[in-house]
């Protein structure tokens, strides 16, 4: 199946439009620059190679009154997080671009260094267009949810954390056919050590009238089999989006508690779906036509964990126990949520958070059987360079949540500061109040060069 995959994906460059490398290159985090050119040797005199270098520098600063936290980090946090992108196009339309990230937290005095993206695009005749290496693909829609996202390892937060986003490694093939639509395959290579456990995910995109359309799936030996749609349209004056994804059994492990122990248990054969909605619209004010926008947005599975995963607190015994590393990714999700961090030597006992957090398995916004989210933005909010937000997500089925209601001011010379207000609410042991029920304060400032 894979083989024909990729087959197929290749074949279908014969019929493929000529390339628009700009709408390929827009699922990218690149920090526009100025471009600097050299003459490319004995290439025509009008090409040149162009190098694009650039970056951001963000401090962040944070400080909590919350209460019943189940973590003993202190009430406040300070970092600085810088991330440096280097471009580079050639005239023969290849290109090569790497994102570093440097991250300074200032409570516990420690420094760290991530690659995010380091990818090289090349194209094939002009109708295939191949990038290999990590990247941040365009897989799904969705503001906070994309449940047929099969590719990408890093998901959304309320507000993006500073710096860049987590890219997977593998291969992308890409066929456009102009702006009727495209084909897509992605091979992720993270833990491939044989060709038994490579895994492709497909993706066909296409333009219906006013909507954008995709299917998507992925095929790997012996992994439940997925099958997701999703779509986007103006309806009525409204921006409507979302998807679902059909999944044959348990794309991972799940926590479960029999006789008195937490085990792992994964059934190839319990089938479920995740799905997501959402609309929005635009609002002239005045002369000012988009300037308030309003987004609502929700998100269902139907193996979603239960609130008694959460707050059952008896330390109970670990088995079936397979350790896993802490992931980078949900580190930083967790942290722009104010959720706790856990750390140290892991045990073979504890709660069912601990258990989950020990296996890779929690993650924010994504644990429960329902949430819902909105948000709202008001541009030249007091000046013109000035947008007000409003922001809020809870959990349904065990009514936690959280809020942020803050501005973001850029200038021309790319300085910009963002004040926030976080808002935490729930009971004991929720979700969203994990860290604490309470407010918090943050700002955020930084400079774009």
């Amino acid at each position: 199946m894979i083989p024909a995959t990729l087959g197929f994906l290749l074949l279908g460059g014969l019929w493929g439009q000529d390339i628009d490398e700009d709408a390929l290159f827009g699922d990218s985090t690149v920090v526009e620059t100025p471009s600097v050119g050299w003459p490319a040797g004995r290439m025509d005199s009008a090409k040149a190679v162009e190098v694009r270098f650039g970056g951001v520098l963000d401090a962040v600063g944070q400080a909590s009154w919350k209460e019943g936290s189940l973590s003993p980090q202190a009430d406040g946090l300070s970092r600085l997080v810088g991330t440096g992108t280097l471009d580079v196009r050639l005239p023969s339309g290849a290109r090569a671009l790497t994102i570093l990230e440097l991250d300074h937290e200032g409570t516990p005095d420690t420094t760290s260094w991530a690659l995010r993206e380091m990818f090289l695009d090349v194209s094939v005749a002009d109708r295939v267009w191949l990038r290999a290496g990590k990247q941040v693909l365009q897989w799904g829609r969705g503001m906070l949810w994309t449940p047929t996202d099969l590719v990408n390892v890093e998901g959304r937060t309320l507000i993006d954390r500073p710096g860049a986003r987590e890219g997977a490694t593998g291969l992308k093939v890409q066929v456009p056919f102009g702006t009727r639509g495209s084909l897509s395959a992605f091979a992720p290579l993270r833990g491939v050590d044989a060709a038994e456990s490579l895994m492709v995910a497909v993706r066909a995109e296409m333009v219906l009238g006013t909507g954008e359309f995709a299917v998507s799936s992925r095929f790997r030996r012996d992994v439940p089999w997925a099958l997701g749609f999703d779509g986007s349209a103006g309806l009525w004056g409204l921006d409507v989006q979302g998807g679902v994804l059909w999944l044959s059994g348990d794309p991972q492990p799940r926590a479960v508690l029999r006789q008195g122990a937490w085990h792992l248990e994964q059934d190839d054969t319990r089938a479920q779906v995740r799905a997501s909605g959402g609309l929005g619209r635009a609002f002239r004010i005045g002369d000012v036509p988009d300037r308030l926008r309003i987004d609502l947005e929700g998100f269902w599975q139907s193996e979603g964990y239960g609130s008694e995963v959460l707050k059952d607190a008896v330390r109970r015994p670990f088995a079936d126990t397979v350790w896993q590393p802490l992931d980078r990714r949900l580190v930083d999700g967790a942290r722009s949520m104010g959720f706790p961090i856990p750390r140290g030597i892991p045990t073979a006992s504890g709660d069912g958070l601990t258990f989950l957090a020990a296996q890779g398995l929690f993650e924010p916004n994504r644990h429960g059987p329902l949430y819902l989210g909105g948000m709202a933005s008001l541009a030249k909010f007091l000046v013109p360079d000035m947008v007000l937000s409003v922001q809020g997500v809870t959990s349904v089925e065990d009514g936690s949540g959280a809020g942020a209601l803050g501005t973001r001011w850029e200038s021309l010379h790319g300085f910009h500061l963002q004040p926030l207000l976080w808002v935490f609410w729930g009971d004991p042991r929720t979700e969203y109040v994990l860290d604490g029920r309470g407010v918090a304060v943050e700002l955020r400032s930084g400079i774009r060069f």
